[in-house]
Formats: structure tokens, sequence, C-alpha cells
């Protein structure tokens, strides 16, 4: 999908940006990360609707004959009965932003050791970035 002359670099000629060589270029990785996160958020959106589906009218029915408005609405009850929704999507984003490394690494990663030695070495030099391994 994210190699050169694939679909993301298919869409990308289609719509006018130069082709080829986006995986390795810093100014091009950052854009595709936010598509990825975008594309991957559609889990917690459903959690939320099902979590809306289970707030009961009835409490909307009664706030407003109470007279409460629609922010006031919203504070007072659809705030409290999503609150265990939202801790669990904050679970569940706080667990996948410490997985987004992965992703980050493979799309950004500059190069592929084919050879023994540098595989293996490129994990003793403890350099910062994958731009600086695979001499």
């Amino acid at each position: 999908m994210f190699i050169d002359d694939g679909p993301v670099d298919s869409i990308q000629q289609f719509f006018g940006f130069p082709a080829g060589g986006w995986v390795g270029d810093p100014d091009k990785t950052m854009p595709m990360l936010i598509l990825l996160a975008v594309w991957q958020f559609g889990a917690p959106m459903v959690i939320f609707l099902a979590g809306l589906k289970q707030v009961p009218q009835e409490l909307y029915e009664a706030a407003s004959v109470d007279g409460a408005g629609p922010i006031r609405k919203f504070r007072a009850i659809t705030i409290p009965m999503l609150s265990p929704v939202i801790f669990f999507n904050l679970l569940l984003e706080t667990i996948n932003a410490f997985q987004v490394f992965a992703s980050a690494f493979i799309i950004s990663a500059p190069c592929i050791c084919t050879s023994a030695d540098s595989a293996t070495s490129r994990w003793d030099t403890h350099r910062p970035w994958p731009g600086s391994w695979c001499s």
C-alpha cells in the first residue's frame, strides 16, 4: 500500500502531487501519519455513537421541561452519561498512542538492511533515527 507506485502513490498522482519517493521524504511522512491516524479513528467513533444511543431520551425531555438549553443538556446529561465510554476510548487511544511508533517507523524508515552484518549492527549503534542506519 505504501510502496512507491502503490495505491497511495497513485492517489497522490491523481490529485497532482509528484509520484515516487514519498516514503523516505520527511516532508511527506507527517501528512501520511496524520492520514493514517484519521483513518484509524473509526472504531472510537462507533463506540461513541453506541454510547450516545444508550442515553435515555426521557432525560433530555425532562431537562427541556425544566428549561435547560442545549449547552446545559450537554453538560448535565450527555457528558455524565458518556463518562464510561469516554474513559474506555481514552484508555484504548492511550494504548494506541504507545503502538503508533511501529507505524511511524515502518513508513519513515529510509532503507532496508540486506546483509546480516548491517542488520545486527543497526541495533548496536544506538543512533536516534533510522536515517543514520544502513550505511
